[in-house]
């Protein structure tokens, strides 16, 4: 068995900060590396959540099963990172840009306009967040999954820095950021299907050891005994963003009948006064 190595933070950071809605000052902490991630509960109403799901399951560029998703994917809405060449990444983006837009018609909570308040309060501040750009093409701002239970976990133990930092988005500006971060907005989901998060962001060499170097997905959970750990029931409506180098999964739902929907995104800073974010 591989042990894995790599880097930590102290239990005082290893911790998720849990608000009723939004706190854009504990939002920017995370961001700083202050907390390893924290939760906003019940930011998008019941309604708003039915709305987008509804859009997503009727978009026309809706994937499912058949269209080549991993074992945990029910649905995919948008562009895919991984794997991805710039050029097509920034190509597909603009492409599916109208379609990203129609899956929030008729919401009156939204990510979108989350997001436009947290660029009206960092400007405030003298700190600009948009999205990441390439010699005038600009990233998708989100995408949607629809997960499914696949063994013990609907996505199993993974950490997202290495799909950022491949070759194939060398030149990207994401890869001269700090500290990326996750977002998630939950959508629909049941008992079960909580985050849990590890306290290790793996090193190069346990990477390689394990032939994660260019996805970083399948930690053996076996590997992870003995690792602090922490897990986040989530709930329609929450929102939350946590440190994507850190070891993470999304444990089984008790019924797997019951869809776990999400609009997600990436943020990161690029220089002490420009946020970046995509998806």
């Amino acid at each position: 068995m591989v042990i894995l190595r790599g880097g930590s933070r102290s239990p005082e950071a290893f911790r998720f900060v849990e608000r009723d809605g939004i706190d854009w000052r504990v939002w920017t902490e995370v961001l700083h590396g202050v907390h390893a991630g924290a939760i906003f509960r019940g930011v998008l109403d019941g309604d708003s959540c039915r709305r987008i799901v509804g859009n997503f399951w009727s978009s026309p560029i809706l994937r499912g099963r058949r269209d080549g998703l991993p074992a945990h994917g029910r649905g995919f809405v948008g562009t895919p990172i991984a794997g991805a060449r710039l050029d097509d990444y920034l190509t597909s983006a603009a492409a599916n840009g109208r379609h990203i837009d129609a899956l929030f018609a008729g919401a009156r909570t939204h990510p979108p306009a989350l997001m436009d308040d947290y660029t009206a309060h960092l400007a405030a501040e003298g700190v600009t967040l948009r999205l990441a750009a390439h010699r005038g093409r600009t990233s998708p701002p989100f995408k949607m999954r629809s997960w499914q239970n696949s063994g013990a976990f609907v996505v199993a133990p993974h950490e997202d820095h290495t799909v950022l930092r491949q070759e194939g988005l060398a030149g990207f500006e994401i890869q001269r950021a700090v500290r990326f971060c996750n977002v998630v907005a939950c959508l629909s989901n049941g008992p079960g299907g909580g985050l849990r998060v590890w306290n290790l962001s793996p090193d190069s060499a346990t990477r390689r050891a394990l032939g994660l170097q260019d996805d970083g997905v399948g930690y053996p959970l076996e590997s992870l005994d003995g690792v602090a750990s922490l897990t986040v029931p989530v709930a329609p409506g929450d929102v939350y963003l946590f440190d994507n180098s850190l070891i993470h999964a999304v444990d089984s739902k008790d019924d797997d009948a019951q869809d776990r929907t999400n609009v997600l995104w990436s943020m990161a800073s690029l220089t002490p006064d420009t946020i970046l974010r995509w998806a």
